[in-house]
Order: C-alpha cells, then sequence, then structure tokens
C-alpha cells in the first residue's frame, strides 16, 4: 500500500516539474524593485512573445531561450532566461535629462462682426477632419420691408 502512494507521489511531483520546466515566468522590475508593466518581450530574432502585466510578470517566454525586452522609458535589454535569479530582470532607466516642460494654449481666433440692422452677414465654412477651413463672408443688403436690393 505504501509503495503505491509512493508512486503516485512521485508521479504528481514529476508532472509538477515539468509543468514548471515548459511555462518559464519572468518578472520585470526597476531599481526600486517594483514591476514595470507594459514591457514587450521579444525573441531573440525579433518574434513579438507578449507584453507583462501591470505587476511586470510575463508568465511564459514560449521556449525561448535568449528574450529581448523594450519598454519606452527604460534602456532595452537582451538576457538568457535560464540565467536569470528567480526570474527577474531589472531593467535601467532612460534619464532624459528635461529640467522643465512649458505647456501653452493656442492663440485664440476671434472673428469680429460689427453689427447693423440693413446688413446681414452670413458665415459659411466647411470642417475637413477637424481642421477649419478659412472663413468666407457674404455681405447682403436688404430695404426696411425685409426686401433685397
Amino acid at each position: 500500500m505504501k509503495r503505491k502512494y509512493l508512486n503516485i507521489w512521485i508521479t504528481i511531483v514529476a508532472m509538477m516539474t515539468t509543468m514548471n520546466v515548459n511555462a518559464q515566468r519572468i518578472q520585470v522590475v526597476d531599481s526600486n524593485g517594483q514591476g514595470i508593466p507594459l514591457v514587450s518581450v521579444l525573441t531573440e530574432d525579433g518574434i513579438y512573445i507578449g507584453k507583462t502585466d501591470l505587476d511586470g510578470v510575463l508568465s511564459d517566454v514560449k521556449g525561448a531561450k535568449k528574450v529581448g525586452l523594450t519598454h519606452v522609458a527604460y534602456k532595452p535589454k537582451l538576457v538568457t532566461v535560464a540565467s536569470l535569479p528567480n526570474g527577474r530582470v531589472e531593467m535601467v532607466d532612460l534619464n532624459f535629462n528635461i529640467s522643465e516642460v512649458v505647456i501653452k494654449p493656442k492663440p485664440y481666433v476671434y472673428v469680429e462682426a460689427p453689427y447693423d440692422t440693413r446688413l446681414s452677414y452670413c458665415c459659411k465654412s466647411l470642417l475637413d477632419t477637424a481642421d477649419m477651413l478659412p472663413v468666407t463672408y457674404t455681405r447682403t443688403m436688404s430695404s426696411s420691408l425685409g426686401l433685397p436690393l
């Protein structure tokens, strides 16, 4: 009876070890040990594997021996998956050395049209993919009875 349980236990442990080897997990962290989300993971040949989640974890590198890690705020890195301690990779921050950014609003465009009871202005404009085309004005005269002159 003990031998039967021992064989079952060995089989379960062997299956768990095999599953763990097939799905190699990596975690990408910064210099503070915080996970970096949305790091693109590529094979050595440039084939896209996936992105890390919000904790900086990619659950499976799909059997790749070397992977490249890229992120817009960190320096790209090429690592060998088997040599990673606990599957953790530390990426170096890109320092852009931007001291100050000033954002100014666009200047407003004012159109001034004097009001006159005898004159009416018709404004015609067209919108083409959110860009305003020049505005044209048509001046018409009318009599006090409302008839065009």
